[in-house]
């Protein structure tokens, strides 16, 4: 006679055995939605202009965890779905993704980054149905989170790109994949946060569905005397006066001290702090200069 078995659900194993707590079990993801380990962020000082950071810390406010209920039950009661999207611009180096980590710190969220690499295909549809696996597997980690976690493009521009009328199979397949984002961000119900060099890319229909648009500028001088004087506290204050006079990003000071770091162990007498990065700021200037691309 045929051998039959049961196995319970954790659903009834827990009410059979209210003792015994069972984890849920952690969904299998598509290769292109990547969960970061938050808990290895490092906090970290971010310093932006004073114009920018009434909107940032606005979107800092709105994240804080004893804050969500109360958006989502605002937003609720005026739009049927109560998604948060956040769209940040800005120059190489201004500090969006490092922006985007330190919220997720900050706030005690999972981070789920989608990778476009992953998510293309050559064969025929593949392409179309890993973007819609990508917010189903994002759905299903929200619902198992305790706070809602956010859902990260960086580079955005790479995928929320201007629709085409283009007749090429290419093409075809771009506009769909437009077309299936276009609805997913119309009926959001997560955490969206979406990076990007080129904001003027990006097709008008996408814009309309972002509730935040945040341009961050390039550090002003003011900025980048604060920079300074918190990074490299050991200059004076006359030195960090003079330094502050130079263009630069916190990502390219983030590129000096590595570079330091590699000199102390090539060399015995490394240059003084002072001259070194003088000298990085001036080669960086002169870098500047010599790259601009186009015509005058």
């Amino acid at each position: 006679s045929p051998q039959y078995s049961f196995i319970p659900s954790p659903a009834l194993l827990q009410i059979c055995i209210p003792a015994v707590t069972f984890e849920a079990p952690t969904p299998k993801l598509h290769s292109a939605l990547k969960p970061l380990d938050v808990g290895t962020f490092r906090p970290k000082d971010l310093f932006y202009n004073e114009t920018d950071k009434q909107q940032i810390e606005l979107i800092r406010d709105v994240l804080a965890p004893e804050k969500e209920q109360s958006y989502k039950t605002l937003l609720a009661e005026h739009e049927q779905y109560s998604g948060l999207t956040i769209m940040l611009a800005g120059g190489p180096g201004v500090g969006k993704t490092e922006l985007v980590k330190q919220i997720a710190l900050r706030s005690g969220r999972g981070l789920f980054l989608f990778e476009p690499s992953k998510q293309r295909s050559k064969w025929f549809g593949e392409s179309e149905k890993a973007i819609q696996a990508v917010f189903e597997d994002y759905r299903k980690c929200a619902q198992q989170a305790e706070l809602t976690p956010i859902l990260f493009f960086n580079e955005a521009d790479s995928i929320l790109s201007k629709r085409t009328d283009s007749a090429t199979s290419t093409s075809s397949t771009e506009n769909v994949i437009q077309t299936i984002l276009l609805q997913e961000l119309e009926q959001f119900d997560g955490i969206l946060i979406c990076t990007t060099n080129r904001p003027n890319s990006f097709d008008e229909a996408f814009n309309r569905r972002f509730i935040f648009h945040l341009h961050i500028s390039p550090p002003d001088q003011k900025t980048r005397l604060a920079l300074l004087s918190h990074r490299y506290p050991t200059l004076t204050a006359a030195q960090a006066e003079e330094l502050s006079n130079y263009l630069f990003t916190a990502a390219e000071l983030d590129n000096f001290k590595k570079q330091q770091l590699i000199e102390q162990l090539a060399r015995p007498n490394p240059a003084p702090l002072y001259e070194a990065l003088l000298g990085f700021l001036q080669d960086l200037k002169t870098s500047l200069t010599c790259n601009q691309i186009g015509y005058q």
